[in-house]
């Protein structure tokens, strides 16, 4: 694919899909609208890239309401993920950074990078290949912390 195409197999009219990710295997995780008892609400999903569209669709974290989950960042190698995870009621005060690790079950549940989050919203993540930084949005600024000593204590 030399230029920007449209992605068959995810995109759609009836629902958003946004902040895709990939890694080198060409498993592909974004944000997707999903509707459930008259409401809609948004989670992470997976799909399998081959590299003109996406196969399947499916949620990867059920979560307790009022909680949602997005911004889907994942390691190159598909070994964690990083995201936020916030009370849809109450978005500016609970949008916080988690990360969870892939098991041979699935996804891990989501625990709370407490090193990164503040008071205000915590969003929108991006780890460098080397791992050494990770760039988010902070109370709307954008930071870049060094991230791998944090991560370590994560996966270890």
């Amino acid at each position: 694919m030399d230029s920007p195409a449209y992605l068959e197999g995810i995109n759609t009219k009836e629902r958003e899909e946004s902040y895709a990710t990939i890694t080198r295997g060409g498993n592909l995780y974004f944000v997707g609208q999903f509707f459930a008892d008259s409401t809609s609400g948004y989670s992470i999903f997976h799909s399998k890239f081959d590299g003109e569209k996406a196969i399947g669709r499916k949620k990867i974290f059920e979560m307790e309401h009022p909680y949602e989950v997005g911004d889907p960042w994942v390691s190159p190698d598909h070994a964690f993920m990083i995201l936020t995870r916030y009370n849809k009621n109450n978005w500016g005060s609970s949008c916080d950074l988690y990360l969870s690790k892939r098991t041979d079950l699935g996804w891990s549940k989501p625990v709370e990078l407490k090193e990164l989050n503040s008071t205000g919203p915590d969003f929108s993540p991006y780890v460098t290949n080397d791992l050494r930084w990770i760039y988010y949005r902070k109370n709307y600024q954008m930071k870049r912390v060094a991230f791998k000593g944090i991560l370590m204590n994560y996966l270890n």
